[in-house]
């Protein structure tokens, strides 16, 4: 009794859309030839020659690698685990590889409708709709099934908003602003152009002052806390 009330029809709809997303990248990815995706192969190379590379040195490599193929990497030697390389062709590897994407959208498309939830909260189905438009987008539904660098960085930058929203609407919970920080500093690691990111931020900041629920005093120190963390954070991710 207790699931089935925890699962409204809301709910129940946002389960639908998670599994027709699963179900989707699954099949493209399956039916998606190996090297196909956009820079597919520069990304598994990518992968290989660090794996190669972080055996020498692997603290310096954890520490100076994009998180992305530490991730992809995590993936690889998973595979090796279940599948030796030398009983697995390279094209049955991308596709395993491949899961790690799945996954990454899986959360993402979890996540936009945290967000949405939180953004449209007097209305009880524009989340759902919200996250149906972006979890369907075809460039969306694509990325998320080959191997690509974006998918972790939109699930990183995803996240870090949905802290970010958080602590908008509890402004006393530093924690979010915190985890928020964290969240997309390892998202510009992943990828530089996630910088955009930090004018989200400011302009969030900048309607919390103007709105007035935030103080003169409060704004800068928040702010202050937040690129402190943020700048701390990427430093040692990169």
């Amino acid at each position: 009794n207790y699931m089935m009330r925890k699962i409204n029809s809301q709910n129940f709809a946002f389960i639908i859309i998670l599994a027709l997303f699963v179900g989707f990248t699954t099949i493209y990815s399956l039916y998606t030839p190996a090297q196909i995706g956009h820079d597919e192969s520069i990304h598994f190379k990518k992968m290989t020659d660090l794996d190669s590379m972080g055996k020498s040195n692997d603290d310096v490599y954890i520490k100076t690698q994009p998180v992305y193929y530490l991730a992809l990497q995590q993936v690889f030697h998973l595979l090796r685990v279940f599948a030796p390389v030398e009983t697995t062709t390279l094209a049955t590897t991308y596709h395993y590889l491949r899961i790690l994407s799945i996954f990454c959208g899986s959360l993402t498309v979890f996540f936009i409708y945290k967000i949405s939830q939180l953004f449209f909260y007097k209305d009880k189905w524009l989340p759902i709709f919200a996250t149906a438009f972006a979890a369907f987008l075809p460039t969306f539904l694509w990325i998320n099934s080959v191997l690509n660098s974006d998918v972790l960085v939109w699930l990183l930058s995803t996240i870090g908003i949905f802290f970010l929203m958080k602590y908008a609407n509890e402004i006393k919970k530093i924690q979010f602003l915190l985890l928020s920080a964290i969240f997309i500093s390892l998202a510009v690691s992943t990828k530089v152009n996630s910088q955009i990111l930090y004018v989200v931020v400011l302009v969030l900041f900048f309607y919390l002052l103007i709105s007035k629920s935030v103080s003169i005093k409060l704004f800068f120190t928040h702010l202050t806390i937040f690129f402190s963390c943020s700048t701390w954070y990427y430093l040692i991710n990169t």
